[in-house]
């Protein structure tokens, strides 16, 4: 897997919306309202999202689309990545269909 590298370009600035492709890309079809589980694979530290819908992820149980949450459990909405570690779950839902790819890196 990949080690996560941001290199300075030559104004010597680090451009962090730039990085090589992962070597380790899962996709989910997710089905509208229908959570979804992803394990995190050996060796990964970290996962970026992208989608092509809106989607809410929960790595403490199951993703949910929420109504009002006000106990601290709703499901993030769209979340870049993560700081993740190896055979932790990942539970993803979208209210409507769409595909979500998770690029990993060390």
């Amino acid at each position: 897997m990949r080690n996560f590298v941001i290199k300075s370009d030559g104004n010597g600035d680090f451009p962090t919306w730039l990085t090589r492709q992962s070597d380790y890309i899962n996709a989910k079809l997710l089905a509208a309202s229908v959570a979804e589980t992803e394990t995190v694979p050996a060796n990964a530290g970290k996962v970026f999202f992208s989608c092509t819908g809106n989607y809410y992820v929960n790595t403490r149980g199951t993703a949910a689309i929420p109504g009002d949450t006000t106990d601290g459990s709703a499901s993030d909405l769209n979340p870049v990545g993560y700081v993740v570690s190896p055979g932790e779950s990942i539970s993803v839902i979208a209210p409507s269909a769409c595909t979500l790819t998770m690029a990993y890196y060390r």
